[in-house]
């Protein structure tokens, strides 16, 4: 019975999850083909653990060679799910999420270096972070 409670529980967590195995595998794909560093699946929150195991088992089970499935656990409790071209990849973003002492500013633009925008892409979006910075 414990079983059939389990598998409702993820049958109901994969129908109310914001994302799907298409949109794993198309990202796996653009980090293992070095289209990008990093990809950003999804977050849930930390708390819903049935949320946080369904989202493990599927960015793991569409992963592909050349991406690493990574899991982290951010600061306002929320769990962040993705995949990184390499170790470092994750261990940068990681800081970047955790250090409280890095200027916003700076922060977005590693953050989009990682997730592959383009030195003119970003600095496009300097004018819409400028409004966030000035909030």
């Amino acid at each position: 019975m414990a079983g059939a409670n389990l598998t409702e529980c993820r049958r109901e967590c994969r129908e109310s999850c914001p994302f799907d195995d298409d949109l794993c595998r198309a990202n796996a794909i653009l980090v293992s083909q070095t289209r990008r560093f990093l990809a950003l699946i999804c977050d849930v929150d930390g708390q819903a653990q049935d949320w946080v195991m369904d989202a493990a088992i599927r960015i793991e089970q569409n992963a592909m060679p050349g991406c690493r499935p990574f899991q982290l656990n951010r600061p306002d409790g929320r769990v962040e799910f993705g995949y990184a071209a390499a170790q470092w990849v994750i261990e940068l973003y990681r800081w970047l999420v955790t250090e409280s002492q890095i200027p916003e500013r700076q922060r977005n633009r590693m953050v989009a270096v990682l997730l592959g925008f383009g030195a003119e892409t970003i600095g496009s979006m300097e004018s819409v972070w400028q409004l966030m910075w000035s909030v």
